[in-house]
């Protein structure tokens, strides 16, 4: 069975829609991954802070201790 031309034509065009729609969100899903690998670094960094204020916190309050 031989498809026609013009179909032939119209279902290229159908898949190179899809195909540069799913780079679109491809692209997009990249860059969200990316944002949220650096949300992820930055609470690090947050908890790391926090994390030695507390120990220096805790430092100073035995040292007042003595």
């Amino acid at each position: 069975m031989e498809i026609p031309e013009k179909e032939w034509n119209e279902l290229r065009r159908k898949v190179a829609a899809l195909e540069k729609e799913q780079l679109t969100i491809k692209k997009y899903i990249e860059e969200k991954l990316n944002d949220d690998e650096e949300l992820v670094e930055s609470i690090k960094g947050f908890r790391n802070e926090i994390k030695e204020l507390l120990e220096n916190f805790n430092t100073n309050t035995t040292q007042m201790e003595r």
